[in-house]
């Protein structure tokens, strides 16, 4: 993931590069959980376009909160991280509760935890969809890998999200060792507990990619981002097998990053 850079242009180069990246998903959200629901009246034409509402009041939440704040703009890792909470929300998440949310969160900024944001926002919706429901589709494997799954609007596809986490790592500032070593230790307690079906989760593939190596409390050093990456997966797989296999690797990754800035504050200031 992105790092902190001594040039401001750097690094507002790469948070670009970085949204661009994330345009697949958006576009495939939209067609799997837009186009496609419209197509079969499961939606009306507006509500075709709620993933594009909810990155607009994602980014509408910051430039109010950083007016009240009297920030300045910036292409920072929390301005970046409003262009993935959309992606794993749940389809029905009201608007109303979404910019609500996401508003008091980003008030206070100091506390911002991504994870977190969308771990409080899954709570308010369930992630199976209209057609879900029906049970009308059978499909393969390989349907699931490129996104035909349960999960947020736009974060089931595992083919996507992989190829867009290799693009991301010849940047040089994506931590993939978190990535690497976190679906590592999930994959193998999956394997080992014949848990198959996590690994076409697309929701928690995702995560280990895209929302566990964004926070700026994560490790840089690259023993600690393996054992960080290792820790989000074992966690990730309990909580999916005792409590949502949907929100269950969110949970790990906001708990882990948690623990991380608490043991970071509190070496620096001892």
């Amino acid at each position: 993931m992105i790092v902190y850079l001594h040039d401001k242009n750097d690094l507002k180069k790469n948070i670009i590069k970085y949204i661009i990246c994330l345009l697949p998903l958006y576009l495939y959200g939209f067609y799997k959980n837009g186009i496609l629901l419209y197509s079969k009246a499961y939606v009306s034409f507006l509500e075709m376009f709620k993933i594009v509402y909810l990155l607009i009041l994602s980014v509408g939440a910051y430039f109010l909160t950083n007016k009240i704040l009297k920030k300045e703009f910036k292409f920072d890792l929390t301005f970046l991280s409003l262009f993935l909470i959309p992606l794993f929300m749940p389809l029905d998440i009201n608007l109303f509760v979404y910019f609500g949310i996401v508003f008091i969160f980003l008030i206070f900024r100091k506390c911002y935890n991504v994870a977190l944001v969308i771990l409080v926002l899954s709570f308010f919706g369930k992630f199976a969809g209209p057609m879900d429901d029906t049970s009308l589709y059978a499909f393969s494997t390989w349907d699931y890998l490129w996104g035909r799954n349960i999960g947020g609007i736009a974060s089931t596809s595992i083919v996507l999200g992989v190829i867009i986490a290799i693009v991301l790592a010849f940047t040089n500032n994506y931590k993939y060792l978190i990535s690497i070593f976190g679906l590592l230790s999930f994959s193998i307690f999956s394997i080992l507990f014949k848990d198959y079906e996590f690994l076409i989760n697309g929701n928690a593939i995702l995560t280990i990619l895209f929302i566990a190596t964004i926070s700026d409390k994560s490790p840089v050093l690259k023993k600690y981002m393996i054992i960080y990456g290792l820790l989000i997966g074992v966690f990730g797989f309990i909580f999916m097998k005792i409590l949502n296999p949907y929100y269950g690797m969110v949970l790990s990754a906001a708990i882990i990053s948690l623990i991380y800035d608490i043991l970071l504050v509190k070496k620096f200031n001892t």
